[in-house]
């Protein structure tokens, strides 16, 4: 994305909106979203999700909080993730410990 684009996108949550990225790898924006750096993988099995984020609060069963994205015996075919270090609280983190799942309240917005 140009410059200038990746400007506006970090408008959106200061500005009072909602911004949604996926896979989000720097460009300006890993300071909107909360993170410090993006670490690419192949080799994560699965997902969990924080406690103490009340959007989360409906997840309250083991198995509601642990998501699988491959399987153990299969690493060879497991789908590429981005990581992110140094978020301060994230919604979920993959096994290693990285963020799956970064969150970044703004005044009004949402990041």
């Amino acid at each position: 994305m140009s410059p200038e684009a990746l400007r506006l996108l970090a408008s959106v949550p200061r500005s009072g909106g909602t911004l949604i990225g996926v896979q989000v790898r720097g460009g300006g924006l890993n300071e909107v979203f909360g993170f410090e750096a993006a670490v690419d993988s192949r080799q994560r099995i699965e997902i969990l999700l924080e406690r103490g984020d009340p959007l989360l609060a409906p997840f309250t069963e083991a198995r509601e909080r642990r998501l699988s994205i491959s399987r153990r015996d299969q690493v060879a075919d497991t789908i590429g993730t981005v990581g992110y270090t140094e978020n301060a609280a994230p919604l979920a983190r993959f096994e290693g410990g990285t963020a799956a799942i970064t969150s970044k309240a703004y005044e009004r917005g949402h990041a």
